[in-house]
């Protein structure tokens, strides 16, 4: 595995936009095209990859990584070092914080379930879970520093003063108490449902009936089997920590391994030696690398038995034995009787309705620029105001979510139609199949998402269509094992048996007998990652890696925040298109997690 994934971070330097020797050559001094493969053969870029990939592997176990493109002539490896420790301190005591808060949040509302108390806690949970990394920590610098003064702006310590603890942890408070937001509601959540499941257990009303103190049934019982799956979920946590590091740490200008790699943006060539520095770079080379080129019927309504098929009686009282309903019939019923998913879906509708009409209702064009009208407060002309050069905000937070919905509604067809085939193929395919392709998807598994994300976006560009591109890619693995165990179970099911039996190949098995037996996963999936793949698309957008400006997106409007004056004195800027994205988010995630509780296999049981 860690081979593997050698391989894919080898494949993906080589595959970034540029040349490698691009960050050894002084653009102001030409140099000849005997000169540039003098340079590249010292190099040993004129070598097949493998060798490349041996000479690199072998430089990177020694701890050679090479040499800085923005600080020209330093070694890499002591920049990570000095990075390193800056960026585990935010995440270690930003990760204990959602841990003790999640932990505790999640019992306190299983015991209370149904209470207000409980009811206020997942609510709260749900708007962290919506909220992004970036537009949580402008909302906290904003309130914190800017308005009540109470944290510093940024930075790790005081600019000019001695180092000191208490100025470090005066300047960590803030952005480790922001970072820990998204994962104590998710660990919450977690620990809610884990432990109202233990409750529910003979052993547990046992201690009960033996006259056990509640609170000890609670903490010595119930708690200790709960923290099994929440022990799993904080150890997954940790690559999504490192992607919400970046954001925090790009808004603080906390000097960490999140700020060195929020920027790349700026920096889209990626080194592609294997740690020797040339010395000279009296180079010009207009091209790309050479290694870049080269990488560059119906469903059987019963398993079995014989169906008798008779008469309809016209004398017998229909009232008597109502028709039982289907499975699709029930699991709609459970969804609309679910309070949350209503409301969701009546946050959903207005927004879609307005993202797509607008151009018939409203005067201003999102790129209408109005040079009297730049930076105006909201009024009865400009509803929400207008930004630095004139522009609606109105218009450009419309036009905005259409875009963040098209990216996201195309990513995630693309990213199920993938995680499905992929699932399916492997469930199907036979031991050898099935064991290759599920070791492809640990390793697509293994990289952090964001970091992964930020690679993927400097070598397909900005745009839509890029966006689109990355998020899909991001989005499949974890999909595909939902499919593939579903399949693994269906497989040995006597109607697939038998169309294996009668010859039927494996297009037939996969859209005849697999798709429909996994239509509630992939509605459920697709649901929740339209939400996920919106906080993507705003979160690339912020970096300046997905839709670039002019173009509007809720995530390029929120960067505007990044700016001391905005963020101060426009807040009508950010702030609108930052309430935008976390309601249409969090409407989406109350519309999944009800479709989820609806297609629960459980929920006829209960």
């Amino acid at each position: 595995m860690l081979v593997a994934l050698s391989i894919l971070i080898f494949i993906l330097l080589r595959l970034a936009p540029g040349d490698p020797i691009d960050a050894y050559i002084n653009p102001s001094v030409p140099m000849s095209a005997s000169d540039l493969e003098g340079l590249r053969e010292r190099l040993g870029l004129d070598r097949p990859l493998p060798v490349q990939y041996l000479a690199w592997l072998r430089a990177a176990l020694s701890g050679d990584f090479g040499y800085s493109i923005q600080r020209s002539g330093v070694a890499v490896l002591p920049l990570v070092m000095e990075r390193i420790g800056p960026t585990a301190l935010l995440m270690g005591t930003g990760l204990a914080i959602a841990i003790v808060l999640g932990i505790s949040a999640g019992i306190f509302s299983a015991v209370r379930r149904n209470e207000p108390s409980d009811i206020a806690l997942s609510v709260l949970s749900f708007i962290g879970i919506s909220s992004p990394a970036f537009l949580t920590a402008l909302l906290g610098l904003y309130l914190f520093s800017v308005l009540l003064r109470w944290a510093p702006s940024g930075g790790m310590q005081t600019a000019g003063a001695p180092f000191s603890m208490t100025d470090v942890l005066a300047h960590l408070i803030l952005p480790a108490c922001l970072l820990s937001i998204g994962h104590a509601a998710l660990i919450m959540r977690y620990m809610r449902a884990s432990l109202l499941e233990v409750l529910n257990q003979d052993y547990v009303r046992t201690a009960r009936a033996k006259g056990v103190r509640e609170f000890w049934v609670i903490i010595k019982h119930a708690t200790r089997n709960a923290l099994l799956p929440v022990i799993t979920l904080i150890g997954s946590t940790v690559g999504i920590a490192i992607g919400g590091a970046i954001f925090l740490e790009s808004v603080f200008n906390w000097p960490g391994m999140g700020a060195a790699s929020g920027q790349c943006r700026r920096h889209p060539r990626l080194p592609g030696d294997h740690g020797r520095n040339p010395g000279d770079r009296r180079l010009r080379h207009p091209g790309q690398s050479p290694d870049r080129r080269r990488l560059c019927r119906r469903r059987p309504a019963h398993s079995g038995g014989v169906m008798a098929i008779t008469a309809p009686d016209p004398t017998a009282d229909r009232t008597a034995a109502p028709q039982t309903k289907g499975p699709l019939r029930r699991a709609l019923d459970r969804f609309f009787e679910n309070r949350a998913a209503r409301a969701g879906l009546l946050i959903v509708i207005p927004i879609l309705l307005a993202v797509s009409t607008y151009p018939l209702w409203w005067p201003f064009g999102p790129n209408a620029i109005d040079l009297r009208a730049m930076n105006k407060a909201p009024s009865a002309i400009h509803w929400l105001g207008s930004d630095g050069v004139g522009r609606d905000v109105m218009a450009r937070l419309l036009q905005g979510g259409r875009i963040s919905l098209l990216v996201a509604v195309c990513s995630v067809a693309i990213s199920t139609v993938i995680g499905f085939l992929v699932g399916a193929v492997a469930s199907f395919g036979g031991r050898l199949v099935d064991g290759t392709v599920m070791r492809f998807v640990d390793l697509a598994m293994t990289l952090p998402p964001v970091i992964f994300l930020l690679v993927l976006a400097s070598i397909a560009g900005t745009g839509i269509a890029p966006t689109i591109l990355v998020i899909s890619l991001l989005s499949w693995p974890v999909l595909s094992r939902m499919v593939r165990a579903r399949l693994l179970e269906l497989r040995e099911r006597d109607f697939v048996v038998a169309a294996r039996g009668m010859g039927a190949g494996l297009p037939h098995l996969l859209f005849r007998h697999g798709l429909p037996n996994c239509i509630d996963i992939l509605v459920v999936y697709a649901t929740l990652q339209i939400a996920n793949a919106i906080l993507l698309e705003a979160g690339l957008s912020f970096l300046g890696l997905g839709i670039a400006p002019p173009e509007a997106s809720w995530g390029n409007m929120l960067n505007l925040a990044r700016s001391t004056v905005v963020l101060e004195n426009y807040a009508w800027q950010w702030m609108f298109p930052g309430a935008a994205l976390v309601l249409t988010v969090l409407a989406i995630n109350f519309i999944g997690d009800g479709l989820r509780d609806a297609f629960d296999p459980r929920s006829d049981l209960n």
